[in-house]
């Protein structure tokens, strides 16, 4: 069997629900100016099992219904998204290692584009990932049936 982009984003599935279930006693500290938000991994990590479910059930429909969306592109889909998570969600936690519970916010750094860049990366990443499926869908509504 070969491995399918739909696979993966199952897999994303599974793995986002047991990190909720693993960290729901971790908290995230994030300090922005004067406010200090406590936040629960967990509504990361079901946001991130939902998106990533619906993203498996519109790949497996596209087979089912005899468009494929490229191999390729479903690979392209899942590596920014997934790279895309990865970075936003420890852009924070990474701070907070680095510097305490005061992990600074742009003002601590000038407004350094160093930081912005590091802060920035992940959700870039995430927007590529939208447009390559955006893209790769419509390419596989274009293609002629593919018989299955």
């Amino acid at each position: 069997m070969k491995i399918r982009p739909v696979h993966l984003f199952l897999l994303l599935t599974v793995l986002a629900v047991a990190l909720a279930f693993l960290m729901r006693a971790s908290q995230m500290d994030i300090a922005i100016h004067d406010t200090y938000f406590i936040i629960d991994y967990t509504y990361f990590f079901i946001p991130i099992a939902f998106f990533s479910t619906v993203t498996a059930l519109c790949y497996f429909l596209m087979d089912k219904l005899g468009r494929p969306v490229s191999i390729k592109t479903g690979f392209w889909h899942f590596g920014l998204i997934t790279a895309g998570l990865f970075l936003s969600l420890n852009t924070f936690t990474t701070l907070q290692l680095l510097f305490g519970s005061n992990a600074p916010d742009t003002t601590a750094f000038g407004g350094s584009i160093v930081f912005l860049l590091i802060v920035s990366a992940g959700p870039l990443l995430l927007l590529a990932g939208a447009v390559v499926f955006v893209v790769g869908m419509i390419r596989a509504f274009r293609r002629k049936n593919k018989e299955v």
